[in-house]
C-alpha cells in the first residue's frame, strides 16, 4: 500500500472511530468539549501520518512537511473563513497564538492576523503550538476561548484532510 493510501485510510478510520462515538461524545460533553475529543483522536491520525510521511529528525518539522503536502488547495479556497473563524475564537479577536509550555511562555506568538500571514508554514506552526498546548502545556481549557481555539483546529484539520483525501 503506497504512504497516500495509508494516509487516506488512517484518516478516514479516524473520523469513522469519531462518527461511532458521536452519540456517546454528544451525551456526555457540551460542544466546545466534544472538539476537544474530536481533535485528539484526529491528531492520533496525523501523527501516523506524518511520522510515515517525513524522515525529518524533529516532529514539528515532520508535521510541517506533511501539512503543506496536503493543505495547499483547501486552505487556497478558503483563506478569508479560515482567518475569520480564527479570529472568532476569542470575544475581542484573537491574533495569535502563545506557546503556553512552561519556560517558552515568552517565545514570539504565532500569528494569524491576516491573509498575509497565512502562508501554510505559519498555519502548520500555529496549529502545532495549539496541539503542544494541548497535550504539553500549561493548560487554561476552563476558559472559553481555548476549547474554541481547539475546535477551530480541529474543524480545519477535518476539512482539509477530507478535502484532500476525497472523504465525505
Amino acid at each position: 500500500m503506497t504512504i497516500e493510501k495509508e494516509s487516506a485510510k488512517n484518516i478516514k478510520e479516524n473520523i469513522e472511530y469519531i462518527d461511532s462515538l458521536e452519540n456517546a461524545i454528544n451525551y456526555t460533553f457540551n460542544d466546545d468539549d466534544r472538539s476537544i475529543i474530536r481533535f485528539m483522536i484526529l491528531w492520533i491520525a496525523y501523527n501516523r501520518n506524518y511520522n510515515m510521511y517525513s524522515e525529518e529528525y524533529l516532529e514539528p518539522d515532520r508535521f510541517k512537511e506533511y501539512f503543506k503536502s496536503i493543505a495547499g488547495e483547501y486552505v487556497s479556497t478558503n483563506r478569508e473563513c479560515i482567518i475569520k473563524d480564527f479570529k472568532s475564537t476569542k470575544p475581542e479577536g484573537r491574533l495569535s497564538v502563545k506557546n503556553m509550555k512552561k519556560g517558552k511562555e515568552n517565545e514570539k506568538e504565532k500569528c494569524l492576523r491576516n491573509e498575509e500571514d497565512l502562508d501554510l508554514e505559519n498555519l502548520a506552526d500555529v496549529i502545532y503550538t495549539i496541539r503542544c498546548n494541548l497535550f504539553h502545556g500549561d493548560k487554561r481549557l476552563s476558559e472559553l476561548s481555548e476549547k474554541k481555539i481547539v475546535g477551530w483546529a480541529y474543524e480545519l484539520l477535518l476539512n482539509i484532510a477530507k478535502e484532500h483525501y476525497n472523504i465525505y
